[in-house]
């Protein structure tokens, strides 16, 4: 099983299936060449995608490993829900939105429900603002309407699997669309590495929480393989970042490949994360990855 490794649909699914489509609407900045239908680039990107997705269904949703490496919940590593108000572009409102949902499925894993019911709030409110058009599939509205129905984290994941038919079923249907899953899945992923970074440091480097990064290759991977099916498209590339993106992941990559991880590499994967993941909370879309 993958070391808290986020399977590569339930990623999808927390982006797009679990709250509805987005609406059709061009994406602002560098995504304004983007077309708010299909594009023939469009089309071949997507199946794409779909194929990297398909490749990575085996992965486990391991994320309890990180509560049975001994981690407790902290509060002070999710992010603050205050402040939705700042967020306005697309970028913005997408890449937090994907933060919020690791957020959301972290205060689940630890029962907080309270916590759960916030973080799963403001992501209603960012997706609100992007504009959805397709309900909430059963069981998430369930969790999203009432929080405290939680009763495990079984029940997370049911919700995550059961919106797993809606976005196989609806599929994303612009090229604005495609952008805006990477953004969410960026910041989805950004915030995992985060936690599980900064969980590691505050239990001193502990063999047993160290040993949860010996599996994030494969994460990493998808995230590279996934911006990869943008390569060549001067629109696309602009849109999802490319070559940043893939700079800054490549280095991510590179710490991940010792065969014993020590204090040195989760401090090098900490000075990485935490600047990319606080640029995100502050508005800076870009962050590490412009420079």
């Amino acid at each position: 099983m993958k070391v808290f490794a986020i399977a590569v649909v339930t990623a999808f699914i927390i982006s797009f299936g679990a709250n509805g489509a987005l609406a059709a609407k061009s994406t602002q900045g560098d995504g304004q060449a983007l077309h708010g239908t299909f594009s023939d680039a469009g089309l071949k990107s997507r199946d794409q995608v779909k194929a990297v997705m398909d490749q990575y269904k085996g992965l486990a949703q391991a994320n309890q490993q990180l509560k049975e490496a001994g981690a407790s919940y902290q509060k002070s590593l999710t992010a603050d829900t205050k402040n939705l108000s700042s967020y306005t572009t697309d970028e913005q409102l997408t890449g937090m939105a994907g933060i919020y949902t690791f957020d959301a499925g972290y205060a689940g894993l630890f029962f907080q429900k309270k916590d759960l019911g916030k973080f799963l709030a403001a992501r209603k409110t960012l997706y609100e603002k992007i504009g959805l058009t397709m309900p909430l599939s059963p069981k998430m509205k369930a969790l999203v309407e009432n929080p405290d129905t939680i009763q495990d984290f079984a029940a997370w994941t049911d919700a995550l699997n059961e919106g797993a038919s809606n976005f196989l079923a609806s599929g994303i249907t612009t090229d604005a669309h495609l952008d805006m899953l990477v953004d969410m899945v960026y910041g989805m992923m950004i915030e995992g590495m985060y936690i599980v970074t900064e969980s590691i440091a505050l239990s001193d480097y502990s063999p047993q929480m160290l040993a949860l990064l010996n599996n994030q290759h494969d994460r990493i991977d998808f995230l590279i393989k996934t911006l990869n099916v943008f390569r060549g498209d001067e629109a696309f590339e602009r849109a999802v970042e490319f070559k940043g993106r893939l700079a800054f992941l490549g280095e991510v990559h590179n710490l991940l490949l010792v065969s014993q991880f020590t204090k040195r590499e989760v401090d090098g994967l900490r000075l990485l994360i935490a600047p990319e993941r606080q640029a995100i909370l502050d508005g800076e879309t870009r962050g590490l990855v412009s420079k």
